[in-house]
């Protein structure tokens, strides 16, 4: 925006009025304003221009006289669209630039280049030159804040009257979502309707819009909600499905008015409509899908809804005399009386209803009516003792408490209320939002909004430090485990740092919440995978141990010295492995797999290599030992043969005479015969005895 200063460069205040302001005033008030010229610029400007919008824009030399105008004119809106009372919004933006736009002693504004659509109503906005001429004009009664991330060229003022407090309001639209000449709306508390038109019985039954604005800025929520006002909050069109699409930013901030009260709308009755749950929470927070219910009662809610009060009278009047003793029926035509603006019988009918219900939860959502009647007829005490009814049935019932927060603030015991409000924000984030954009909490800003801040400033911090944390350990998972390894902790890594792109409570919130949970699946992920490490290490460590085993009782030491070298190597590079698992060191800890693969090879070659020198060892002992026994048999063999045999005959004879056994002719033959079959019986035998004697070592082998 602007261009650089030069010796034609002039400063240019240029004021544009808003015309879907809320206030259908506005125009004679600009007008007035046009007409009384000579009191706030005459005199001060070199020229001045009327756009065909009716804008208008200002020529100085001076910057100090563009904003002292500027002031001037938003003070001059404020007294006249507020009577002396804070306005909804002061429906005119403002800019200050310095450039040429001075040309042939016209006017030339085509190359200013603002995206009104950010411009906030009512606040000063200076250039990036302007701001320039300011520090060099020393001007000390407005601090600067940097413009958005759309605005990085801009810089927004911050009003004297602000700098007491050190920082603008968190929300500044309180006054234009209930401004209006009618009675608070029942449904919603807004002035511009009456009950029987209340855009909140065309709305779905939820709409998520408070939990969608806990993701946004302050300033975000607070242009959302400026633009809504400004644009007359236009009613939902229920035949539009488009209008009740939370997506659109009129609408997210429509929805998010309209949800702060939801439990005192139709819509809220259906959601509770046959629902036996006892639990308050269950049913507020369930979303049931709009069925056709049938019957007399359910005909009367549904004139009720479009308005249609005569028809459900008699709907829901014949109801109550087919269902006297169902609070439904008494729940209608509570919601009807008010709606006519009854509240008496409204009344009547409510304290009915509430004789009939039967559940908690059913009393708990009859008691709120009855207290939101109290409440909006100016009867505190009768409204506060309801909430504490409610109190008593369900201590947890965070609408009760809700209600009790703002009770004690209008009691004046401000410090138990802050207390209460910010335990039930820590229980129910939700009422975060409430508490910001209630109109019922304006009045007490200044004691509130320290505490939101304080919240939002804690949670930022904690998020801050958490994202910080969780950043350290995706890049040291992305360095110590594979791209398919990683996908959920990527995924989850991904949603965190779209959270913290976005500058709203809830988007804090969660970035703690994801990630804890994050650092967790982190540091348990490399947990498992180093006990992956350290199970396939026991198991290369027990396949070494029992190979150097086998090689301690290996009787070949000349055989076995290679392999025994090279697995006392192996063992090494084991305990070398452990400790790059245990390091925090993430190159060490990615090559530990693959270290463990190349080791798991170099003990295959090893095992193969011992497999080879036990058949050899298992030969030799074979042949060692057939020797040895076979020599042993064969020599006694040879012993019986040729010494005892001759003798055993002749003492025989001797012996034994009468059998007359006497000597052999040729005795060799016998000798011979004894030698071969023996021969062959001891090497068999020989044979036998030493395949025992290898089965009973083979255990000691590999």
């Amino acid at each position: 925006m602007g261009t650089d200063l030069a010796s034609n460069s002039k400063t240019l205040l240029y004021l544009r009025p808003i015309w879907r302001s809320a206030n259908d005033d506005f125009s004679e008030i600009w007008s007035r304003l046009l007409d009384l010229k000579e009191d706030f610029w005459g005199g001060k400007i070199e020229t001045e221009g009327v756009l065909p919008d009716r804008s208008v824009v200002l020529v100085f030399d001076e910057v100090t006289l563009a904003l002292t105008i500027a002031n001037n004119v938003r003070e001059f809106v404020s007294k006249a669209l507020s009577h002396d009372k804070e306005p909804a919004i002061y429906p005119v933006q403002m800019v200050i630039d310095s450039g040429p736009y001075l040309k042939a002693d016209e006017i030339v504004v085509e190359d200013i280049g603002v995206n009104w659509e950010e411009i906030d109503p009512g606040e000063i906005y200076v250039s990036a030159s302007a701001h320039t001429l300011m520090e060099s004009n020393e001007i000390p009664s407005h601090d600067l804040q940097s413009g958005s991330d759309s605005l990085k060229s801009l810089y927004k003022l911050i009003p004297q009257n602000n700098m007491a407090t050190g920082a603008p309001p968190l929300f500044s639209s309180y006054n234009g979502l209930t401004q209006g000449k009618n009675p608070p709306c029942y449904y919603c508390g807004d002035k511009k309707h009456l009950a029987t038109n209340c855009p909140s019985k065309h709305l779905p039954l939820t709409t998520h819009a408070l939990n969608m604005l806990g993701y946004l800025s302050f300033d975000r929520i607070n242009r959302l909600f400026s633009d809504y006002v400004a644009g007359g909050k236009q009613s939902i069109d229920p035949d539009k499905e488009s209008q009740t699409d939370t997506d659109s930013s009129h609408n997210l901030a429509c929805c998010g008015f309209y949800d702060l009260r939801r439990v005192f709308q139709l819509r809220f009755f259906r959601n509770i409509w046959n629902s036996t749950d006892h639990s308050w929470d269950k049913i507020r927070k369930t979303s049931v899908k709009k069925k056709e219910k049938g019957g007399f009662m359910w005909m009367g809610t549904d004139c009720l809804r479009v308005s249609n009060l005569a028809q459900a009278e008699t709907f829901l009047e014949t109801s109550l005399e087919e269902h006297p003793d169902d609070y439904r029926p008494h729940c209608a035509l509570g919601f009807l009386n008010v709606e006519k603006s009854d509240f008496l019988t409204a009344r009547y009918h409510f304290v009915k209803a509430l004789d009939c219900a039967e559940t908690k939860p059913q009393k708990i959502f009859i008691l709120l009516l009855i207290a939101r009647l109290y409440d909006l007829e100016d009867y505190p005490s009768e409204a506060a003792e309801n909430i504490r009814d409610i109190l008593i049935i369900d201590p947890h019932c965070v609408e009760a408490i809700y209600h009790d927060v703002i009770f004690k603030l209008r009691a004046g015991k401000e410090s138990e209320a802050l207390g209460q409000l910010v335990k039930l924000i820590n229980q129910d984030r939700e009422y975060y939002i409430n508490a910001l954009i209630d109109p019922d909490l304006a009045p007490f800003s200044a004691v509130v909004h320290p505490e939101l801040e304080g919240l939002f400033d804690g949670a930022k911090d904690e998020a801050l430090g958490i994202f910080h944390k969780a950043e350290k350990e995706y890049d040291k998972l992305e360095k110590i485990l594979d791209e398919k390894e990683i996908v959920e902790a990527a995924s989850l890594w991904s949603d965190i740092k779209e959270l913290s792109e976005k500058d709203g409570y809830f988007a804090y919130l969660d970035i703690v919440h994801y990630g804890k949970s994050f650092i967790s699946m982190s540091r348990r992920s490399i947990e498992e995978k180093r006990n992956e490490i350290f199970e396939a290490l026991h198991g290369l460590t027990r396949r070494v141990e029992k190979y150097l085993v086998f090689a301690g009782k290996y009787r070949y030491r000349s055989l076995i010295s290679a392999p025994y070298r090279k697995l006392t190597r192996v063992q090494t590079k084991i305990a070398q492995i452990r400790d790059m698992a245990r390091s925090d060191v993430a190159e060490e800890f990615k090559r530990s797999p693959d270290r463990l693969g190349e080791l798991g090879d170099e003990l295959d070659q090893i095992q193969s290599k011992l497999k080879r020198l036990e058949a050899v060892q298992l030969v030799i002992l074979f042949l060692t030992k057939f020797v040895k026994k076979s020599l042993v048999f064969q020599a006694a063999i040879v012993f019986l043969a040729i010494i005892v045999f001759p003798v055993a005959v002749y003492y025989a004879n001797f012996v034994l005479p009468k059998y007359k056994i006497s000597p052999v002719q040729n005795i060799w033959s016998y000798q011979l015969g004894i030698l071969i079959a023996g021969g062959i019986c001891a090497g068999l035998l020989a044979l036998i005895r030493t395949i025992k004697s290898l089965h009973k070592e083979q255990g000691q082998l590999l």
